[in-house]
């Protein structure tokens, strides 16, 4: 029958056990909704609260990162976020496997040290710490997600996106002869 099929264990395969277990729906159900959740649902779970932490934190940095985008000089920065988006989409579609759930200790270790370089661009009044610690987030997010195994499939596309980071006034007007 297709609507029952057989659920691999890890135990002996005794008969008697795989009989009761086919013959009601809701168990193969649920155990098919908990191998989903186990496999999945801790990975994007963590990925959408830390993205959303991200977002609230950075929120009053982003119309001046914006503005400097704008600029003439650093203009190119605009597109820099939808090439990373692109290669980090081409990158995990392309690969085989799905990231391990729960969450990844040495990505909280990043996410603190982010907050340090957070705080001291705010307390220092340095833009381009601020926008460092929002690219340095973005691992840790990336790391307490989904691994850091993970860097192997997105590291390229991290890297690209450190370009979007726009360096401190003061060499943009010499790198410019401004």
């Amino acid at each position: 029958m297709g609507l029952f099929r057989r659920l691999p264990s890890h135990s002996s395969t005794d008969e008697s056990s795989w009989m009761k277990a086919s013959k009601s729906p809701s168990t193969l159900a649920h155990a098919k909704l908990a191998k989903h959740v186990n496999a999945k649902g801790p990975c994007t779970a963590s990925l959408i609260v830390l993205l959303a932490a991200w977002v609230w934190l950075f929120w009053d940095n982003f119309p001046n990162l914006l503005q400097r985008w704008g600029s003439e000089d650093l203009s190119y920065c605009a597109l820099i976020p939808v090439i990373a988006a692109y290669l980090a989409y081409h990158n995990l579609h392309n690969t085989k496997g799905r990231a391990a759930g729960g969450i990844h200790w040495p990505g909280i270790l990043i996410l603190a040290f982010s907050g340090f370089v957070y705080l001291a661009g705010r307390l220092g009044s340095l833009e381009t710490l601020v926008y460092g610690a929002m690219w340095l987030f973005l691992i840790g997010i990336l790391i307490t997600s989904m691994g850091a195994l993970s860097l192997q499939k997105l590291g390229f596309p991290l890297l690209v996106l450190a370009c979007a980071v726009p360096p401190p006034p003061f060499i943009v007007r010499t790198l410019s002869f401004n």
